[in-house]
């Protein structure tokens, strides 16, 4: 019995399979790097800068739960962006409740 998806090829990320979209992704990665947080994984300093969160005063602008919901952020960031906060004395946005 054959397998459904068999005849359909690998679906791969284009950043790993374009060399020009990688390139564009490597440098939008670079020019935030050095401004946000040590310990963020790059795909979410990717989805961060694509979002316009460039430095760590961004955050402040922002909910933790509207941060979760951009593809490549995930749970590990929150904290991570969180102390970093609060070392300057600065917090998220805090999400209005209903």
């Amino acid at each position: 019995m054959p397998v459904a998806n068999a005849s359909k090829a690998k679906r791969r990320c284009e950043l790993m399979t374009n060399p020009a979209k990688r390139a564009a992704a490597d440098k939008l990665t670079a020019s935030v790097k050095d401004s946000l947080p040590v310990g963020l994984s790059q795909p979410t300093l990717r989805a961060l800068a694509a979002a316009g969160i460039k430095r760590l005063d961004h955050f402040t602008r922002v909910t933790k739960e509207s941060l979760l919901k951009l593809h490549g952020v995930g749970p590990k960031a929150i904290p991570i962006i969180d102390a970093a906060l609060k070392k300057d004395g600065k917090c998220f946005l805090r999400a209005k409740k209903p």
